[in-house]
């Protein structure tokens, strides 16, 4: 069993590690192994649970204990993939800083908390991405993706600068939220963003909000806010250095006056996205499992925002797109550590998914899976797809995907009714210049 982006702080004092705490158990109990801990977004949001489900089809990873028949059925079933042989197919990395969280813990800047909100966003919306420690990053690590999200990261030390600034002068997209760069490595506060040049713009002064988000015709209000947190509802007056390489692509309206809130600069062969206020924030969750109060107000208009935003950035790059599924349908993908070969899909039904009632709270109640009835289609791009198929422990036998040539790629659509829990979409790639 293997660790990945753990805390140096012992799990059982760190509460925002409460999840993964319960996650580890499950695993425990489930496969007779020793239990190993995640940075996986675990919390009570939909996005969160249907995460850790994710992860349960590949390894057994389950975070409640009452489903330990269910895990045993999911590691035992034939067409289970082993984790160690297969990583996330993603075009998205966001990059998880122990530096930062645990400047957090003193500073109040909570990258942990962004990390966590801008993963619930993504993983609710069904755009694939994943989590990259600060220790892994180099310039090569990052050339695998098209998009880098830096969630609030606020201590970025000099390897990292240097790689994420390789990275976007050879055609990289980086996503800069909040205060990044804004602590140097001895803890201390800078006047101005580390990635300044890179970002082209300069920090003038935070405001206080709330304040209105401006995306074209369309306004939402944003004035989320936290117990002993008084950074979440703030925005970042920021100024563009060079207005020739830059767009601003939403502003923010306080009292009537306008900034900008999220600029895009190119820089090298790549460009730089700044947002400047704690998206990630407003979207996060402290729940951490059924029936959890929350303590502090979300944001609904956040998470949609968010991946919105990241969705026009990556446009006709995203290669796996959820073209039509069924309502409260998430899924992840995966593909042989080689980065070649066949992409397995897997589906998770989070209809039932809701906080607990009171008297519900003791007992547990029964998640119920009910049958998805729609087709599911994906749109695959850049990837010529042999064959699909489908298996699900609610279907006997392997289901035949229906394959069609789309315009931008290929759509792969899976029959209804045959799926409750958890379905396996393998897709089989064409070799180089094959037959599609």
């Amino acid at each position: 069993m293997g660790k990945e982006g753990v805390t140096r702080v012992p799990m059982h004092d760190y509460r925002y590690g409460l999840a993964d705490f319960r996650l580890t158990t499950g695993v425990a109990d489930a496969t007779g192994h020793a239990t190993w801990m995640l940075w996986y977004p675990l919390t009570n949001s939909a996005a969160r649970f249907c995460w850790a489900m994710s992860q349960a089809s590949n390894c057994g990873q389950w975070h409640i204990k009452t489903w330990r028949g269910a895990v045993r059925k999911l590691i035992s079933w034939p067409h289970k993939t082993k984790k160690f042989d297969f990583t996330t197919f993603a075009d998205v990395a966001m990059i998880f800083s122990e530096k930062s969280k645990d400047a957090s813990l003193w500073t109040g800047h909570y990258h942990g908390m962004a990390t966590l909100g801008w993963g619930e966003a993504m993983v609710e919306h069904n755009l694939q991405y994943y989590n990259l420690h600060e220790v892994a990053v180099t310039a090569d690590l990052l050339s695998r993706y098209k998009l880098v999200i830096l969630p609030q990261m606020t201590v970025i030390d000099e390897d990292n600068r240097k790689a994420l600034d390789a990275f976007v002068r050879n055609g990289g997209t980086l996503v800069v939220t909040g205060e990044s760069g804004m602590i140097d490595e001895r803890g201390q506060p800078r006047g101005d963003f580390l990635l300044g040049d890179m970002m082209n713009v300069e920090l003038i002064e935070p405001i206080n909000g709330p304040f209105e988000v401006v995306e074209g015709d369309s306004t939402f209000m944003y004035d989320n806010e936290r117990m002993f947190y008084h950074y979440g509802k703030r925005l970042l007056h920021v100024k563009v250095r060079d207005p020739a390489k830059a767009q601003v692509l939403v502003q923010f309206r306080k009292d009537g006056k306008e900034y900008p809130g999220v600029v895009e600069s190119k820089y090298g062969k790549g460009r730089v996205v700044t947002v400047a206020t704690f998206l990630g924030v407003s979207n996060m969750t402290l729940g951490l499992h059924e029936g959890n109060k929350p303590i502090f107000k979300t944001n609904p208009d956040s998470a949609p925002f968010m991946t919105r935003l990241l969705r026009n950035l990556l446009g006709e790059g995203e290669t796996i797109v959820a073209a039509d599924l069924p309502p409260r349908i998430v899924y992840t993908t995966w593909i042989d550590k080689a980065g070649q070969g066949d992409i397995n899909v897997h589906f998770l039904n989070v209809a039932d998914f809701r906080p607990l009632k009171p008297d519900e709270k003791a007992k547990r109640r029964k998640i119920e899976f009910p049958l998805v009835e729609g087709e599911m289609t994906l749109l695959i791009r850049g990837r010529p797809v042999k064959s699909a198929t489908f298996y699900s422990p609610s279907t006997a036998g392997a289901v035949e995907c229906r394959i069609e040539k789309a315009g931008d790629g290929t759509r792969i659509t899976v029959p209804g009714a045959k799926m409750k829990m958890y379905g396996l979409l393998k897709i089989q790639i064409a070799a180089a210049g094959g037959d599609q």
